[in-house]
Formats: structure tokens, sequence, C-alpha cells
């Protein structure tokens, strides 16, 4: 899905969102559900910023399985942490 984002809070904003909704779609500890892969490119000016979200089967210490969600994230091609996101939205 492409998305376009005027502001850099909108662009946060738009990571978060799209982490709580899969994260819903895992379901809670102990009802785990599947989730298929999700991949988002935002654009932002010259930038464009790729989501790809995903989870891992886990298992607590108390033997409750649970997804662990993963967010990758990327700036024009190269990964990138959100902190590190956050720092270089906040330079432009």
């Amino acid at each position: 899905m492409h998305i376009s984002a005027n502001t850099k809070d909108q662009v946060l904003l738009l990571i978060e969102q799209s982490k709580n909704d899969y994260r819903k779609q895992l379901g809670g500890k102990g009802g785990c559900l599947h989730a298929d892969p999700v991949s988002l490119s935002i654009a932002f000016g010259m930038n464009k910023i790729s989501i790809e979200l995903t989870y891992s089967e886990v298992t607590s210490r108390w033997q409750f399985p649970f997804h662990r969600l993963i967010c990758k994230l990327r700036l024009n091609g190269a990964a990138i942490s959100l902190k590190q996101l956050k720092e270089e939205l906040n330079n432009d």
C-alpha cells in the first residue's frame, strides 16, 4: 500500500497506527492468530519510507504462546531504526 504524508508527525502517526492495527490481528497471549506480512510505503517529500510488518512466534517462560511484532523500517532503501528515523525527520 502506498501512502503520502505531508508532515513528519503524520509519518510517525501512520507508522504507529500500522503497528497497532497489525498487532490487533495477532490476537492476545494464549490466543494467537495468524496475520500475513504487511508492506507499506510512505512518500514524504523526496523521501520514501518502507515499512514491513511481520511477527515471530514466541513462548513465554510461563509457557504462554504469543506473537512478537517485528517492524522493519527503510528510508530510501537503507535500513533505519525508529529512533534514527525520528532524528532524520527532525533534521528536515
